[in-house]
This record gives structure tokens, sequence and C-alpha cells, in this order.
């Protein structure tokens, strides 16, 4: 069986050229739409937040406003700690856990 390498590839070269030229035009018409569309005026876009994306936003607002540490809390637990009086409650920690775990949900 023989194959004929140069004919094969011509044929290929020729189908590669012929589907470049479409894809050359579409650049074309698409540089032209550009050009065509910068001429034209901008159209407004409008966008209305949800009731929950508002209350986020008055969320957000409200945290930034609020110190980053409660500094005194630091304060009487770094105190609590040097005095070796401070007592963990796993129960407390539990709970709160188990409060945060049901806000996610």
């Amino acid at each position: 069986m023989v194959n004929d390498i140069n004919g094969a590839h011509g044929q290929q070269g020729s189908l590669k050229s012929a589907q470049t030229k479409p894809a050359e035009k579409a650049d074309k018409n698409a540089l032209q739409s550009q050009s065509d569309s910068s001429n034209q005026p901008q159209k407004q876009v409008s966008v209305e937040l949800s009731a929950e994306a508002k209350q986020l936003q008055k969320l957000q607002q409200k945290a930034s406003q609020e110190p980053q540490v409660d500094a005194q809390k630091v304060a009487r637990i770094r105190a609590a700690l040097a005095e070796g009086s401070y007592s963990v409650n796993p129960e407390k920690i539990a709970d709160k856990l188990f409060e945060l775990e049901s806000l996610l949900r």
C-alpha cells in the first residue's frame, strides 16, 4: 500500500487556507462593528439591588464602623492569663460553635 504524501499535504494546505479566509473576514467585520459602535452614544444600564443585598450592604457598613478588636476584653483576658485565673468553659465554647453553625445554614 502506497500513500501519496505530497498529494495529502497539498490538499491539507488548500483546506487550511480556505478555512482561514472566513476567519479573516470575521475579524474584519468585528473590527468594523467595533469602530461603528464607538461612534454611537453609549446605552445606560441600571441595576437594582434586592432587599437582601441592601441589608447586607447596611450590615457591612455597620461592621466596618465597629472596632476590629475589643481592647478592653483583650486586656481582661491578658491579665487573667498572667494571674493564672483564666478558665475555659467548654460548654460555652460548644454553645457558641453550635450557634455559629446554625447561622451558616
